[in-house]
């Protein structure tokens, strides 16, 4: 396996020239700015020149390449893998009501007894990512690891795209598989938040809209516990995002509050809500979230820490609601993801309004209160990576390589 990174910008052009390493197995990956036109020269030129290369990748509230922040800046990653086999798939999506039958049509074409991993970028406005991935995980082997993001722009939530093997479209999920015994990718998924107040019970809820929580108004609760702070509630929401545990699963999914119906006492989430989850308050800042990168930057460095010296890419998703809290000091979180990964490695990456990957999850005693089977053998420690899920101003880091052999 070899990858190289580059940039692009209209009034600098290309950071680098072009690998000479195109090849059925190799891999383009494309981040830009949701206003792509300026650069449609630039990524012609990519499909151009990589004829037989696979390209995909999507938009973002800015892009990341080697620990920094790039705005209006095209970001690609160019990597030939020596033993596994890719497959390019994508499908149009009209409106989030289509999202768990896209998901099914993405798996049905890339299901085979040696896919390993899939790698999915999706309309940011058109998708609901937990319906996206539910249909994924259902089709899919449970070993199949399946990462990737809902494509952003600006925070202006106007247009997103997606591209694969052609210029950025809008209204399509794109989804590429990985075949092969070496291939390897680990994750890791971090928020950094600190509780406020109990669990309390997903008392009535509909997709992605809360209703009540012990039988009270969502709304009121929230009210309670920010106090002072809830009187300006639509533009602290990101500060006080909730934790929500599904019924049977050890471990919690960030939903970010996206609209506060004080009419009905409704919150809306960027997320669904399942009835009879638990549900707690926390509260983010720039110190908890940088906590929370530092944090997921180890648990990597853990997960790969016998093939460190390997060539290796890590893909570094954010979400933007991230980025909007920290504002200036958004490059710390960078700065923490990289100081526990090896020097060598090249990383590509870009705010997301929506996060795909799996929780690392550990056998659970026997007995535990989130065994809902009894039986071991189906335990969510097997295999070590859970089903993926959507999550809410995460940030999930995602190592890929190729095993050695030996």
């Amino acid at each position: 396996m070899e990858t190289y990174s580059l940039h692009y910008t209209p009034k600098n052009g290309w950071s680098a020239v072009f690998p000479e390493i195109d090849s059925p197995q190799t891999l383009v990956l494309i981040f830009g700015p949701a206003n792509w036109q300026e650069h449609g020269s630039a990524i012609q030129a990519l499909i151009t020149h990589y004829s037989q290369a696979l390209l995909l990748g999507c938009s973002g509230y800015g892009t990341i390449q080697a620990g920094g922040i790039l705005d209006e800046t095209l970001t690609v990653n160019i990597t030939r893998f020596q033993n596994t086999c890719l497959r390019l798939t994508k499908c149009p999506i009209h409106g989030q009501a289509d999202s768990f039958a896209v998901g099914q049509a993405l798996a049905d074409e890339l299901i085979d007894p040696d896919l390993k991993a899939v790698l999915v970028f999706s309309d940011g406005l058109k998708t609901n990512g937990a319906k996206l991935s539910e249909a994924m995980n259902h089709k899919l082997s449970r070993s199949v690891v399946i990462v990737g993001g809902l494509a952003g722009d600006s925070q202006q939530f106007t247009s997103t795209w997606t591209l694969a093997n052609q210029l950025p479209q809008s209204q399509q999920v794109v989804a590429l598989g990985f075949y092969g015994e070496t291939i390897q990718l680990k994750t890791a998924v971090r928020v950094g938040w600190s509780a406020i107040g109990p669990e309390r019970q997903v008392t009535l809820a509909n997709g992605n809209k809360l209703y009540t929580l012990d039988n009270r108004p969502a709304m009121e609760l929230y009210k309670q516990y920010l106090g002072k702070q809830s009187t300006n509630l639509t533009k602290n929401s990101l500060h006080f995002p909730l934790a929500i545990r599904p019924k049977n699963k050890p471990y919690s999914l960030i939903r970010t509050p996206m609209v506060l119906d004080e009419a009905t006492q409704t919150l809306i989430f960027a997320g669904d809500i399942p009835e009879n989850s638990t549900a707690q308050l926390v509260h983010v800042s720039i110190s908890t979230l940088v906590n929370g990168a530092y944090e997921a930057s180890a648990q990597l460095a853990a997960a790969i820490k016998d093939h460190q010296d390997q060539t290796m890419l890590v893909l570094t998703i954010s979400c933007g609601a991230r980025r909007g809290l920290m504002a200036e000091e958004a490059g710390l979180e960078l700065t923490a993801v990289c100081s526990n990964l090896p020097k060598h490695i090249q990383q590509i990456g870009y705010y997301s309004f929506g996060e795909l990957a799996p929780h690392h999850v550990r056998r659970e005693p026997e007995n535990s209160p989130y065994c809902s089977t009894g039986d071991c053998s189906t335990c969510l420690a097997i295999p070590s990576y859970g089903l993926c899920e959507l999550h809410n101003q995460t940030i999930t880091l995602t190592a890929i390589y190729e095993q050695d052999a030996s």
